[in-house]
This record gives C-alpha cells, sequence and structure tokens, in this order.
C-alpha cells in the first residue's frame, strides 16, 4: 500500500564467482552491512507510513464532518468519533517513535531497536488507519467520488 515506486524484487546467484579485486568488504559480512542498512532505511519507511495513515485520518475526519446520519455529523456518533481518536493515538504514537529514531540517525549513533519499532509500528498503524477510514467514508467510496484508496 503506497509503494508503487518501490520495485523489489529477489535475485538468487548459483556457483557465482567474483574476483578478489571485485568483492566489496569483507567475505561473510554482506548480512550485516545489510543490517546495518536497515538502521537508516527504516525511518524514512516510517515516516512514509505515517504520511499514508495521516491522509487517511484527514480524509476520513473530513467527510465525518460532512456527512449527517439521524439529524448530526456522523464524527458525533460515539463508533465514529473513537475511530478518529484511535487512528489519531496510532498516528502520534508511531510519529514519535519514528522522530527518535531517526534522531539517532542524525546523532550517529545506534538506532536498531527504535528503528525497527519505528517502521512496524508505523506500517501497522498506516494498514488500521487506511481500514478504518473506508469504514467511516464507505458510502462516500460506494459512489466513487472518494480519493481515500485511489491516491493513497
Amino acid at each position: 500500500m503506497g509503494q508503487r515506486a518501490s520495485d523489489t524484487r529477489g535475485i538468487t546467484f548459483e556457483d557465482m564467482r567474483v574476483p578478489a579485486a571485485n568483492v566489496l568488504g569483507k567475505e561473510g559480512e554482506g548480512f550485516k552491512v545489510a543490517m546495518l542498512v536497515f538502521d537508516k532505511t527504516r525511518p524514512p519507511v516510517a515516516a512514509g507510513a505515517l504520511g499514508l495513515a495521516r491522509r487517511a485520518l484527514d480524509e476520513a475526519t473530513q467527510y465525518s464532518l460532512q456527512r449527517k446520519t439521524m439529524g448530526k455529523f456522523i464524527a458525533e456518533h460515539q463508533a465514529v468519533a473513537f475511530m478518529l481518536a484511535d487512528m489519531a493515538i496510532g498516528i502520534e504514537s508511531a510519529r514519535l517513535v519514528t522522530h527518535l529514531a531517526a534522531w539517532h540517525v542524525d546523532k550517529g549513533e545506534k538506532n536498531t531497536y527504535h528503528a525497527s519499532i519505528a517502521k512496524a509500528l508505523a506500517a501497522d498503524v498506516a494498514n488500521k488507519a487506511a481500514t478504518d477510514a473506508v469504514q467511516v467514508c464507505k458510502t462516500r467510496i460506494f459512489s466513487l467520488s472518494f480519493v481515500i484508496l485511489i491516491e493513497i
């Protein structure tokens, strides 16, 4: 969801020989290097997921303050209000740990723990926010005039 530009593939080399002059780093250390790269890339991935979650919350909130049922805005119904509140709680929690992980990167510190939490939490929050936004906005989605999962 939201990763159309990320064309990730697996590749396998069998019986491959690499000349010593073309070896990068020390033999057997590739996995360790790859894991260190994740420390730097997880915070931006988390930030992207947060952007998706925030957009879902913004669209759901905007719609819930326009649509009325039983004489009041759907945002005033307890179930919808709780859904929007839970989305906001998740987004703010994931945002804080993402900022913490990025702060460690900026300081040149090891951030494996916080970067892993940030990426996992932000991805879960984005998925839940998108799902909940669809529930809040379902009448608008059925009319095909809504953008929530089309643009994201």
